[in-house]
């Protein structure tokens, strides 16, 4: 037995030397799989315990509730303090938004962020806060999370700069931390009186409450029943201001967002695997034909075609136990940098240690999976008893048909020579058109989705389901909108005026999920909110949904909707199917329509059209001056003025706008007696209560997009060109060694090594031809996928053939350089022989 495999392992070292460039490519190749496949599966699973570090790490919170703060009331804590499934709680105030952060080195790029402020009271009763954070000795200290000191290359005592509608605020980094659960972006804790200062101008405002349950609970039914309380509770509806985060939803949500890019690399490496069992196949089936002589005088020599066979086996399995041991350190380097970058998308800053056991294991699967793809053709070395292998496989003296014969050339004669030889092995040809195809659809979804997504005007002039207006005012309540309105459209730099609802949410057939509202009186002018079916609502018993809004109610056009406000329902007819990728759960009335829920309803909003050569800052100055600043901007506002009736006037209007943000208050005058005059004033003259550059915001979310695609498609792009590379290096490297002497006999004829070059090269044409066709196919339907539970991706059909040209341009490209071994042969060489 010992005996034995010595032989078989001798004839497969004899095999791998004597193609040393092949086996080669092939180690690359499987290198590349092994690779992929084994960091890709351990970071999925790496992934599943990052959560659960992070809040056994931080001690944080599993469950969470989150008000809008000024629907926020103690009383609804009073179901938490009852209720016997709940094991501890606790609430703190937090604001969020995605706003520019200025490089501290001044190099005049800002990043757009999406961060969370929260004080540092509330952060301590969150979470395990660092126990030694010194909040005294600092002007305006700040922690932030510890993913952000590489992200924003930024170390302890710097300063940091956060932009928000054109108000800084700078901030000195007192450390780092690692943060527990959130979904609010990164996290960032400020003293008391600096998060007073954020809450009057950042977006959204909210209580959080955290909560930690006993052991068994079913954590989003006790949410459930909380939002139900409250519900009860409340005067206002709670709809869209309500919003909770069990941990089971956590532990979801962060495994899928956290697992997208292992996904897309363990697709990669599917369509590898392909390409690997593909080139096996195909030189094991090239060997025996070449060396099919050799065979028999090993048979002849007392070798079993069985041993034979082994040694075919032996030499692939060889092969992948190499790329095995040189795929073990860029495995776990790979798989921990996917477990990095997954860790940071959750803002988890601790160690992740890559599992070993999943890389070991699929290395196993791999080897195995060689050893099989290798014996199913090894074997038919036993079609082949000595006799007939030395007649070099021939059973009978016999003549084929002869395809494209030479005598009717009318063109070049070099096509007929490739086309002839391609015809003669096409049933062979098989196995590279599944793997060319199957890179095509890889090279094409990230052609399509990089190019969709290429540039923010495009992804917000066609999935953004939102309008994008200049410049959007929030007005306080003492105001008549509709003379607002038309006041604001006499402006000679204004185009129109229009009056969208802000702040409105609704529930659609039931769905517990609350859904952003849309309201317009006419979305006739309307420009940014686009279909993919359908129309827009026109009548007040009609209503549009979003693509992935339409999914998860289940609804479709022509369906009859019941829209929930508050304790209000009311039933529309779907007219419309809306393309949307941004704040997608959205529905869509005409202001008539939401009359019938809220009678009294009226939008305060006002979303200002400009003219093209309309300044948008220089503006925004016009209307502060005119209609006074943002409420904000008053409230921390110094005193100023020259006499003391300005300077009453000032800290008057500081006043009323603390009583307007804190309170809630809508209108307040005042009258001051100073001698024998009587100064007076209102909030009439305070008319914004927020002042925002809509379009000019999104295009900068829209630039995240493009980042985040642009990676996906490049990485998608150079994988599949690789794979192309090393599977056509291989395969012209078998096909010249096959046919060394027909291409010596052609050289000696008189065609020169270019020529020959070019007729290899021209054979896979026709098999790349119907590889990109078939690919072509493939990614469109799959595009299809996306289009219906997502977003709708239009696609140029002239830029997708001329993508499909360059793929067979590139493999043509792929196939002539390899066949430079050509050049190799010599004439006069095989004469001697």
């Amino acid at each position: 037995m010992v005996n034995e495999m010595k032989k078989i392992i001798r004839l497969s070292f004899a095999n791998i030397k004597k193609h040393k460039k092949e086996s080669v490519l092939l180690v690359i190749l499987t290198l590349l799989c092994i690779t992929l496949l084994a960091s890709s599966v351990s970071s999925m699973l790496g992934i599943k315990k990052i959560t659960p570090a992070m809040v056994e790490g931080s001690g944080c919170f599993q469950n969470f509730i989150y008000f809008n703060q000024e629907y926020y009331s103690d009383k609804y804590l009073s179901f938490l303090e009852e209720d016997e499934r709940v094991e501890s709680f606790d609430h703190t105030g937090m604001v969020t938004d995605i706003i520019n952060v200025k490089n501290y080195q001044d190099t005049g790029d800002n990043m757009l962020f999406d961060i969370s402020f929260v004080p540092e009271s509330g952060e301590r009763r969150m979470e395990n806060f660092v126990k030694n954070a010194d909040f005294q000795s600092l002007e305006h200290p700040i922690y932030l999370d510890v993913t952000n000191r590489e992200k924003l290359e930024i170390s302890e005592g710097d300063e940091i700069t956060f932009i928000r509608e054109n108000k800084e605020f700078t901030f000195t980094v007192a450390g780092f931390y690692e943060s527990g659960l959130w979904v609010f972006g990164t996290k960032a804790v400020v003293s008391e009186e600096d998060f007073a200062n954020l809450e009057n101008y950042m977006k959204q405002r909210y209580e959080m409450i955290g909560i930690n349950t006993v052991p068994g609970t079913d954590n989003n039914a006790l949410l459930k029943e909380f939002k139900a309380s409250a519900d009860e509770m409340a005067v206002n509806d709670l709809t869209s201001a309500v919003s909770t985060m069990s941990y089971e939803d956590s532990l979801s949500m962060n495994e899928t967002n956290m697992a997208l890019l292992s996904m897309i690399i363990a697709i990669m490496a599917g369509v590898i695997v392909i390409a690997v069992m593909i080139m096996i196949r195909f030189r094991i089936v090239s060997d025996i034909k070449e060396q099919i002589v050799s065979i028999g005088v090993l048979e002849a020599m007392g070798y079993t075609s069985g041993e034979i066979a082994c040694s075919y086996i032996a030499e692939y399995v060889l092969i992948a136990l190499v790329s095995a041991v040189l795929a073990i350190f860029p495995s776990v380097a790979l798989a921990g940098g996917l477990l990095g970058n997954a860790a940071s998308s959750v803002n988890y800053g601790g160690s992740v240690p890559a599992p070993i056991a999943p890389i070991i294991i699929c290395i196993l699967i791999i080897l195995l999976f060689v050893g099989l793809t290798a014996m199913t053709r090894a074997l038919s070395v036993k079609k082949y008893p000595p006799v007939q292998a030395f007649r070099k496989g021939i059973e009978t003296h016999h003549f084929k048909k002869t395809f494209v014969p030479l005598e009717k050339t009318k063109g070049s004669i070099h096509i007929r020579l490739a086309m002839k030889e391609f015809l003669q092995g096409a049933k062979n040809q098989i196995g590279l058109t599944v793997c060319i195809a199957a890179c095509t659809v890889m090279v094409l979804m990230g052609f399509m989705l990089g190019s969709f997504f290429s540039s923010a005007d495009r992804i917000l002039g066609s999935i953004c389901g939102h309008e994008l207006c200049d410049i959007r005012i929030e007005a306080t309540g003492d105001i008549e909108p509709e003379a607002f309105a038309k006041e604001l459209e006499g402006m000679p730099e204004v185009e129109q005026v229009l009056q969208p609802a802000v702040g409105l949410g609704v529930k659609v057939n039931g769905n517990d999920s609350s859904m952003g509202l849309e309201v317009y009186e006419s979305y006739d002018k309307t420009s940014t909110i686009l279909l993919t079916e359908g129309r827009l609502p026109e009548h007040e018993n009609e209503a549009a949904l979003t693509v992935q809004s339409e999914k998860q109610v289940g609804a479709q056009l022509g369906d009859t909707i019941t829209v929930e406000y508050g304790k209000v329902k009311r039933e529309y007819i779907l007219t419309g199917t809306v393309n949307c990728g941004v704040d997608p759960l959205t529905a869509y009335l005409t202001t008539d329509g939401f009359h019938r829920i809220d009678p009294a309803y009226k939008s305060y909003a006002f979303d200002l059209y400009l003219k093209e050569d309309v300044d948008q800052d220089a503006f925004a100055d016009l209307l502060r001056e005119r209609y006074g600043k943002e409420i904000a901007e008053y409230k921390d506002g110094e005193v100023t003025g020259d006499t003391l009736e300005e300077q009453i006037r000032s800290a008057a209007n500081n006043e009323m706008a603390k009583a307007m943000t804190e309170q809630g208050v809508s209108y307040m005058e005042y009258a001051i007696r100073v001698g024998d005059e009587i100064i007076t004033g209102s909030t009439s003259a305070m008319m914004i209560k927020n002042l925002t550059f809509v379009e000019k915001e999104n295009k900068e979310i829209g630039n995240m997009l493009c980042v985040s695609f642009a990676g996906i498609s490049v990485i998608l792009m150079v994988i599949s060109a690789i794979t192309v590379m090393l599977m056509l290096a291989i395969l012209m490297a078998s096909t010249i060694r096959k046919q060394y002497r027909q291409l010596g006999i052609m050289k000696g004829m008189g065609y020169t090594s270019k020529e020959l070059m070019f007729q290899m090269a021209f054979r896979i044409i026709p098999v790349a031809v119907v590889a990109v066709a078939i690919g072509t196919v493939l990614a469109i339907l799959l595009l299809q996928v996306v289009n219906v539970y997502v977003c709708k991706v239009t696609l140029s059909a002239a830029g997708l053939f001329g993508m499909d040209l360059i793929i067979l341009a590139f493999c043509f490209t792929c196939a002539y350089i390899s066949a430079r071994k050509i050049k190799k042969i010599s004439v006069y060489e095989l004469i001697t022989e």
